[in-house]
């Protein structure tokens, strides 16, 4: 437009200049008579005169006329620019996408109605699975979990309660339930709550539920936002949310690292997390990546002779479409699938070599070589320029005796980092060759362990996981870290270890045993940890100095001490394997026996069984 524009303006500036000079320079004329001064002067006088201001005229629209074409499309263009660089800047920001994200895809009331028809129906599964006909034992020994719903009944002992799919835990310490109540517990996440959100949202109820002391919820957030808010909403599964952000107080606190948020608290609603608005893209740690580690292994019949095993360890990016093409890639390969629930691991560029140790092995198989229980990948494996992960080393397990029957395959894999304080990654793959028959029989023909298995489409018995510290090695440590140190190597210096930041490290300093805060959080972080995690914990305390607290650990990693219910060698059944055995238990067991909380209880008369306290 203002190319085509030129061409005419220099035009009308030739011919403006050209009226201009003809008017300023008049013909040269004889000079006047005096005689005829009427005739002569009135043309000469009158003309000029009019004439002027026509020409003035056309001068003045000439220019008006160069300022439109100049200024319009010179000021049309700059503010085009200027808006379309803004557009740019906002698109870019992440609050912005994650508030346009949250905005195109926030629930409806539909969604929240199916979301509490599906909580429902969970709960009234558990309900049916937990009956009179349960005894006490198997109800503080298991949860029932499904892939949004898990749930069980807690006794003073704690335990866990896990959503593996989701990798949220909830940890309930020892002490947090008062002696002598049962608390049925439960943690929900809704499905249609979870889309565009930088963190799950968590329902864990009932709502309302009180404790003794702090219980400690985890859930994973997304890596990519410097700045996580942690917040809240008092209200049930189902209802329009109220959310507040959560506020460091006596009643509560969060910890965001490793690529998870940590919250403690004393009651039950719903939470969640939200990422700062201001918390700019170019402020996300690049250091740090998100992956998930999965057991993969191929299909066997019951008509398999097998001597010989093979476990694939495949570590692949964290996103839905990277761990749907690890399992159509596994699927069409080797005919493999998932042995248990892949899990989240954050590593850091900084972290060093990857550790892979294989243990727990069910009894009848073995290693092939030493090098298979121990595995190492280095960290270029793992996130190399391409910033997308895809790697894997191989177990391989052979029978002891290959003419026994031994059909039952499982083993428990730790994932580390050498040079990281961060998570312990632990997995317990298991395979059953009865249970990935080719088709499936008639009911008729299954077992009841595999009936009972059929019917649980949706909810299912898993084993409890317990606190990895006996609870007198926990009261050690804590006499000994609590008392603060000259120079610093006390629980300020393992709370630094543990990469939590000040103002929470300021918040432990005011419990009683800023120790037991320590502990519960790393028990969140080392979930079925095992050894591994003590072996972890042993090199922090090498590394403070303190070798008294060491001794202690390393009492329990050697087997030197066991505590009912507690201990690393707890889970020494199959990990999910144990799921045979308990529903085994379940469906065996005629007349529920008695299993009291104190044994002053017992009696030689009726027998009966402790009633459920809820709430």
């Amino acid at each position: 437009m203002l190319g085509k524009a030129i061409p005419v303006i220099i035009l009308l500036l030739i011919s403006g200049q050209a009226r201009a000079t003809t008017t300023a320079t008049p013909a040269p004329t004889s000079p006047p008579d005096p005689t005829t001064k009427t005739t002569t002067e009135s043309p000469r006088t009158t003309q000029p005169q009019a004439l002027a201001p026509t020409e003035n005229g056309i001068d003045t629209i000439i220019i008006i006329i160069i300022a439109v074409c100049i200024v319009v499309p010179v000021t049309a263009i700059v503010i085009v620019t200027l808006v379309y660089a803004c557009q740019n800047k906002r698109e870019a920001s992440p609050a912005t996408v994650v508030l346009q994200v949250q905005q195109a895809e926030m629930a409806t009331d539909d969604d929240r109605l199916g979301d509490l028809d599906l909580f429902n129906k969970l709960c009234s599964d558990y309900s049916n699975l937990t009956g009179e006909n349960t005894s006490m034992r198997i109800k503080l020994q298991t949860n029932y979990i499904s892939t949004n719903f898990a749930a069980g009944a807690f006794d003073h002992t704690g335990g866990h309660l896990s959503l593996p799919r989701h990798d949220i835990n909830l940890f309930i310490p020892p002490g947090a339930i008062e002696a002598g109540r049962l608390q049925t517990i439960h943690i929900f996440v809704p499905p249609s709550m979870n889309r565009g959100k930088p963190a799950p949202v968590v329902h864990c109820g009932p709502t309302g539920t009180t404790f003794r002391d702090h219980v400690i919820l985890s859930f994973p957030v997304d890596p990519d936002y410097d700045e996580i808010v942690p917040r809240f909403t008092n209200t049930d599964a189902g209802s329009t949310e109220q959310w507040q952000p959560m506020l460091g107080d006596d009643d509560a606190a969060f910890i965001v690292n490793n690529g998870k948020c940590t919250l403690f608290i004393t009651h039950f609603t719903g939470f969640g997390a939200e990422a700062n608005e201001e918390t700019p893209a170019s402020t996300a740690n690049k250091d740090d990546k998100t992956i998930r580690v999965g057991v993969f292994a191929s299909k066997h019949t019951a008509n398999d002779r097998l001597y010989s095993y093979q476990m694939r360890i495949r570590f692949y990016d964290a996103s839905a479409d990277a761990s749907e093409r690890m399992y159509q890639k596994e699927m069409s390969l080797f005919g493999g699938r998932l042995l248990d629930d892949d899990k989240r691991m954050q590593v850091n560029k900084r972290g060093g070599t990857v550790r892979v140790r294989v243990s727990k092995i069910a009894a009848g198989w073995r290693t092939m070589d030493a090098s298979d229980e121990n595995q190492r990948l280095e960290f270029e494996d793992l996130w190399d320029e391409s910033d997308e992960t895809d790697a894997s080393c191989t177990v391989r397990l052979r029978k002891v005796n290959r003419a026994a029957p031994v059909t039952d395959v499982w083993a428990t894999v730790s994932v580390w980092q050498e040079q990281s304080h961060g998570t312990t990654v632990t997995l317990k793959p298991s395979d059953t060759l009865q249970m990935t028959l080719g088709s499936d029989p008639p009911r008729g023909c299954l077992s009841p362990t595999q009936a009972f298995l059929h019917q649980q489409e949706e909810l299912r018995p898993s084993d409890r996981i317990f606190p990895v510290l006996p609870l007198d090695i926990r009261h050690e440590m804590c006499v000994l870290l609590d008392v603060e140190m000259a120079g610093g190597n006390d629980w300020r210096m393992l709370a630094e270890k543990f990469g939590i930041d000040s103002p929470t490290i300021m918040w432990i300093g005011r419990n009683k045993s800023p120790t037991s805060k320590l502990l519960d959080f790393w028990e969140t972080q080392n979930v079925s940890g095992g050894s591994v995690a003590l072996q972890r914990l042993c090199d922090i305390y090498q590394e403070m100095e303190r070798l008294d607290v060491k001794e202690l650990v390393e009492k329990v990693s050697s087997g030197g001490l066991r505590d009912s219910g507690y201990g690393t060698d707890r889970d020494s059944r199959s990990p999910n394997g144990s799921l045979t055995s308990l529903v085994n238990s379940i469906l065996s067991e005629p007349v529920p026996e008695r299993h009291s909380m104190d044994a002053s209880l017992k009696t030689k008369k009726k027998k009966k069984t402790m009633p459920l306290v809820e709430g």
